[in-house]
């Protein structure tokens, strides 16, 4: 039976079920993309004929509300000294190019972790990896023996958790709200919840 297709039953849990431990002891941040760092699925949006990556910097791709909340985010989630990972079934380049033009001028490629890659030149070239590359970065925080408990994982679909935490399993997680947007608040709230 193939994982990525479990039917995920009526009584989900909510956000209330929430497993957080505390800021101190996260060192690691792995964020999906798509509406769970963006407010719409980018994935759905792009036409692979017309869009450009300049086009990811103008709306309807950017809000400028997300990515103003995003930017005070990561700048002090680095002045922290916490590690910031991107896992996603969208294209690196677009991600990439979308932190870096919208959110983070200093990101870096080497931590995007996706399952196709799209290289521009006159042509797209989509490359299907077989969903190896949204996950391999648990793998690898893994093999490192890096704890659960210093890893968050935070996804708007549930069923993406569900396979991190088969792979990690006592991994924090975070399952987002379609309508929530990351932010400061959003970080102070989950880490000092009763």
């Amino acid at each position: 039976m193939n994982r990525l297709h479990i039917a995920i039953p009526k009584n989900t849990p909510t956000n209330k079920d929430k497993i957080i431990s505390s800021f101190k002891d996260t060192s690691v941040f792995i964020f999906d993309f798509d509406q769970t760092l963006t407010k719409d699925h980018i994935y759905h949006l792009l036409d692979s004929e017309k869009t450009q990556l300049e086009d990811l910097g103008a709306p309807p791709y950017k809000d400028k509300e997300v990515c103003k909340n995003l930017k005070e985010l990561f700048e002090y989630l680095y002045k922290n000294n916490k590690t910031i990972l991107i896992a996603s079934r969208n294209f690196n380049d677009v991600i990439y190019y979308y932190i870096r033009q919208n959110v983070y001028p200093h990101f870096s490629l080497m931590n995007i972790f996706t399952d196709r890659h799209w290289f521009f030149n006159k042509e797209i070239i989509k490359v299907d990896i077989k969903n190896e590359g949204k996950f391999k970065c648990l793998k690898i925080l893994k093999e490192l023996g890096v704890p659960a408990k210093s890893i968050l994982y935070v996804d708007d679909n549930y069923q993406e958790i569900r396979i991190a935490r088969e792979l990690y399993s006592d991994i924090q997680y975070y399952w987002k709200d379609s309508d929530e947007i990351l932010s400061l608040e959003w970080l102070n709230s989950i880490f000092n919840k009763e």
